[in-house]
């Protein structure tokens, strides 16, 4: 075998490594976006979840608060403050499920959750009167995004549907 002939053999090997090593960094990125999206879901849920807890700690400032108007007219000073850091948390959550859903970090079913848990708090009377003056604090999309939306179809609190659907267990077929 020449020199030329080694030569030309060595460049070959070369190529088919660059190559090889392409395909496995390809693989390695593949794999290490899915796992990101796989935490940025987890993430989000471990917030969520938490925040509905801190929700249930305040729910009587909470179902106050989103009722109705006059319920928000009833409030102390320090209960409309508590109930304005709520609902700033909770949209906080879903203005950043939003820009993850948007940078693809977020699946659409995941971002579809999301969306359905938003709206129908969103479209709560005392929500709607909250978002009309602290709506600054979200990005101009964020907020198009949600005034864009229609109410949800069902108006029953979830009480009353709880209430209603285990009357329905206990009255039975």
């Amino acid at each position: 075998m020449s020199l030329q002939d080694a030569s030309d053999l060595a460049q070959v090997v070369g190529v088919l490594a660059v190559m090889a090593s392409l395909v496995f960094v390809g693989m390695e990125v593949r794999q290490n976006s899915a796992i990101t999206r796989a935490q940025v879901h987890q993430q989000l849920s471990d917030t969520f979840t938490s925040y509905l807890e801190t929700l249930a700690s305040h729910a009587g400032i909470v179902a106050a608060g989103t009722d109705s108007k006059a319920g928000l007219s009833r409030m102390t000073d320090d209960e409309l403050l508590q109930f304005s850091f709520l609902m700033a948390g909770l949209f906080k959550i879903w203005e950043n499920a939003f820009y993850q859903y948007k940078s693809g970090f977020l699946d659409e079913r995941a971002w579809r959750s999301n969306v359905t848990w938003m709206l129908a708090w969103f479209h709560l009377p005392g929500v709607q009167t909250w978002w009309s003056v602290r709506k600054d604090l979200f990005s101009l999309e964020f907020q198009a995004l949600v005034e864009s939306s229609p109410p949800p179809t069902e108006t029953q609190s979830i009480s009353t549907r709880l209430r209603d659907a285990a009357g329905a267990l206990v009255a039975g077929p």
